[in-house]
């Protein structure tokens, strides 16, 4: 149980990093 909530959180902040990543680039 515990190991499947922190795979879903993993997959949540590589999501958002991938997401925030090309924004912050674009901003520099």
């Amino acid at each position: 149980r515990l190991v499947h909530g922190s795979i879903k959180i993993e997959l949540k902040g590589e999501s958002m990093r991938k997401i925030q990543s090309p924004l912050t680039e674009g901003d520099q």
